[in-house]
C-alpha cells in the first residue's frame, strides 16, 4: 500500500499511516509519512481500516502533553517532585540505559523535512477516521484525501 496523504489538496508532511485488518484487529501495519506527503505500508490483504496519526509532530508534541500530566511527577514521600526514582528528567529515560538513536526518518529528507500539519482529530483513531480500503495481493496505490470537516 503506497500513495500520498493530503488534506484539502495539500500534503500532510509528517506522521504515520496506521492500518488494521477489519476481520482480525490484532493484525496491524504502519508506515511513516515522508516530508513530501508520501507513505508506504506493508498492509495485510483484505478489508482494512486506516488512521492518520500526526500528533507526535505537533510543536510541543504529544509527549510534552504526557509529561505535563504524568502522575509520576507528583510529590514523593519526601515532598520532592520530579521523575520517578531511577529516571532522568529528559523524557523519563531510565538511568543507565542506552537511548537508541532517532530513526532515520526523524532526521528528515533535507529537501522535504517533516513538518506538522493539523488534521481533524477524528483521523487519529481507527474507530473514528472513516477511512476504509480493500487491499489486494500485489501493488495497492491509495492516495488518502482528508477533509477539514
Amino acid at each position: 500500500m503506497t500513495g500520498s496523504v493530503s488534506i484539502e489538496g495539500k500534503p500532510v508532511t509528517a506522521g504515520s499511516v496506521y492500518v488494521v485488518l477489519e476481520e482480525n484487529k490484532e493484525i496491524t501495519a504502519g508506515g511513516m509519512i515522508k516530508g513530501d506527503g508520501t507513505y508506504s505500508v506493508k498492509a495485510p490483504v483484505g478489508k482494512v481500516k486506516v488512521a492518520i496519526q500526526t500528533l507526535a509532530f505537533k510543536p510541543g508534541g504529544a509527549n510534552e502533553e504526557r509529561k505535563a500530566t504524568n502522575v509520576s511527577t507528583a510529590p514523593n514521600k519526601n515532598g520532592k517532585t520530579g521523575p520517578p526514582a531511577g529516571y532522568t528528567k529528559e523524557g523519563y529515560v531510565k538511568k543507565g540505559t542506552n537511548v537508541p538513536p532517532a530513526p532515520a526518518w526523524a532526521n528528515g529528507d533535507p529537501e522535504h523535512p517533516p513538518k506538522y500539519v493539523k488534521i481533524p482529530g477524528k483521523y487519529e483513531k481507527i474507530e473514528s477516521s472513516g477511512l476504509a480500503y480493500e487491499i489486494h495481493r500485489g501493488a495497492n496505490a491509495i492516495d488518502i484525501s482528508l477533509s477539514e470537516k
